[in-house]
């Protein structure tokens, strides 16, 4: 079984490893940040990771455990962003023959994936807090509050259960 070597036993051996700041309970800079390779080379993946690291930069959410996250929410909306001018070209479905010679409509499958991407985006959104809602969670103390008092509200609310 291979033994995997710390930092500092790395170190020991000369060989270096990136260290990324630990956060745990502090935020960190948004220049602190490595720009993985794969985004740095694709201007509008860039543009995109920078807009949404300054984003939860400003309001004091960015930590290092978010990068996996962002990383994947930037792939997905730039794949998004493909598939639209895709759906925009051809139509949601299209007409085929069975065997039968009848004639069925099926969806398009460049479609069904525009649909599985949206629902990625919106659930690394969810996971970064970057919805609307949690952004006034997040931004506005006394909203929060206010918040709070409708979803009681709404518990107290039975007919459409």
């Amino acid at each position: 079984m291979r033994k995997i070597r710390t930092t500092e036993e790395n170190n020991v051996i000369g060989r270096k490893t990136k260290q990324l700041p630990i956060t745990v309970k502090h935020t960190i800079k948004v220049e602190d940040i490595p720009v993985p390779q794969l985004i740095a080379v694709h201007p509008e993946k860039l543009s995109l990771w920078n807009l949404i690291c300054a984003d939860l930069s400003s309001r004091d959410l960015l930590k290092t455990t978010y990068l996996h996250v962002i990383e994947m929410l930037v792939h997905n909306v730039v794949i998004y962003h493909n598939l639209t001018k895709l759906v925009e070209k051809e139509d949601t479905t299209y007409l085929t023959q069975t065997m039968a010679g009848e004639t069925i409509i099926r969806s398009n499958p460049v479609f069904d994936q525009y649909i599985k991407i949206q629902h990625s985006i919106y659930r690394d959104l969810t996971a970064l807090g970057m919805t609307p809602r949690d952004i006034i969670y997040t931004s506005n103390p006394a909203a929060t509050a206010q918040i709070k008092e409708v979803e009681q509200e709404h518990k107290k609310v039975t007919y459409f259960k």
